[in-house]
């Protein structure tokens, strides 16, 4: 089978998500190949280059950027306190539509499968596509695909009707939002994509939604993101030893990690890593508990946190290699994971694969994979005091030497869901049952 996977950059969550996709399928016998959008400043023409594997579109970035500027110009100072996360329209044309198509026809793909592709597809683009028999799917790595600009909606419903009203933004004079949302749907019914979606619960959002009126309750399925088993798997006790003494921490201290690629987005809720960090050092004092507890963030952002009890240390380490998340995973005792909003994060994935229990908050995606108890705790609650509390209590009361040892046997039994072969097969059936029914002519 010949798949081609649409991300419009080639780094954050949803490409590697689709990445990973990407290349447990290659490992199962099909050609597939990745196209990003090259942000090439000195490009003076629309071009496309294949260097096998991954494929790189260029346009004159006034040309390809113009729609998104002139929409980020329209949301400055006009944008709500809920949320900072960023907002796109769809495009009724782009540089690359002619390009790009003509490419998925030379190349003859059965399907195009299109990931976190804002700015890169378009109306035009469908209706250049609307007669082949490629067979095109949409993965909802956040809501965007069926929403009429964010991609979080911040408990705005406006994508279940027609995005008049948006809780997002100050004031929508233009009905920019209604008519992006109008301008997707009418593109849709060129095309009838498929959706897939990582989460329980991005699906029953979908299914919700105004698109999936359109495109029917059969329209969509869950399948979960991907991950190498190998990779990112646990280690022994003596090697987590050593690694910790490479990384710079002691045998015996706590780590307790953060990890975002922009810990300044509001709906990641670095406040609440922040509460719970200060919720600590004070409930130290008059404690019998006497370990060091290092808070370590990585990614986007410059926070600082200054510890005020002598056993607890903050730490920043940047942006880091997949290879330094395995390691930082593989010696941590727990992720705190803060996002108020999300899907299903990789950084879960992974952290869970290197056997670490992961604290989060029962919202979206998180309790598809977190189970209280079982690989982690969810907290039941938005609310900063009651996360603090619960991580405050699993480290004070030594509870998280016995949930990591939990986290290892929930791996055990578990992480094939999550593996290559295994998704693999999924994507595979699910694009087979696609090419079959539109070869015998009955909708699917």
């Amino acid at each position: 089978m010949k798949i081609l996977k649409l991300s419009t950059n080639n780094r954050g969550g949803a490409t590697t998500a689709a990445e990973r996709q990407a290349q447990a399928l290659r490992q199962f016998g099909h050609q597939v190949k990745h196209l990003y959008v090259r942000q090439d400043w000195t490009c003076k023409e629309v071009t496309i280059a294949d260097d096998g594997k991954d494929v790189y579109l260029s346009a004159p970035m006034h040309q390809y950027l113009k729609t998104d500027l002139l929409f980020q110009n329209f949301l400055f100072d006009n944008r709500t306190d809920l949320s900072n996360t960023y907002m796109s329209l769809w495009r009724k044309s782009s540089p690359f539509d002619e390009m790009l198509a003509e490419y998925i026809r030379k190349e003859n793909f059965d399907t195009v499968h299109c990931h976190w592709t804002s700015n890169l597809i378009s109306s035009n683009l469908f209706a250049l596509l609307e007669k082949d028999t490629v067979q095109l799917v949409m993965t909802g790595h956040d809501m965007n695909h069926f929403t009429g600009g964010c991609h979080y909606n911040a408990g705005c419903e406006g994508f279940k009707s027609n995005c008049q009203s948006c809780s997002q933004i100050k004031t929508n004079d233009s009905a920019l939002l209604s008519s992006s949302l109008n301008e997707k749907i009418n593109a849709y019914k060129k095309v009838m994509p498929k959706f897939i979606f990582p989460s329980d619960w991005l699906n029953k959002e979908y299914l919700s939604s105004s698109v999936a009126q359109l495109l029917g309750p059969n329209s969509s399925q869950v399948i979960r993101n991907c991950i190498d088993t190998d990779f990112f798997s646990p280690v022994s006790e003596y090697e987590r030893v050593a690694l910790r003494q490479v990384m710079g921490f002691s045998n015996d201290e706590v780590l307790i990690v953060s990890g975002a690629e922009n810990n300044n987005e509001i709906r990641k809720g670095f406040n609440y890593f922040e509460r719970a960090f200060k919720t600590l050092n004070t409930s130290l004092y008059g404690s019998t508990f006497d370990k060091e507890v290092t808070f370590v963030a990585f990614g986007g952002g410059d926070h600082k946190l200054t510890p005020t009890h002598k056993n607890v240390k903050y730490r920043h380490l940047g942006v880091l290699t997949e290879k330094q998340v395995r390691d930082l995973f593989r010696i941590s005792d727990l992720l705190a994971f803060t996002s108020i909003e999300e899907n299903f994060a990789n950084v879960i994935l992974e952290a869970l694969m290197c056997a670490c229990p992961v604290l989060g908050l029962s919202i979206g995606g998180i309790p598809d994979i977190v189970t209280s108890g079982t690989n982690g705790h969810l907290v039941s609650e938005l609310s900063e005091t009651e996360y603090s509390t619960v991580l405050t209590k699993l480290v004070i009361e030594g509870q998280l030497a016995i949930l990591k040892e939990k986290t290892k046997e929930w791996r055990a039994e578990n992480f094939k869901k999550y593996s290559y072969p295994m998704i693999a097969k999924q994507l595979e059936e699910f694009y087979e049952t696609l090419i079959q029914g539109s070869e015998n002519g009955q909708p699917v």
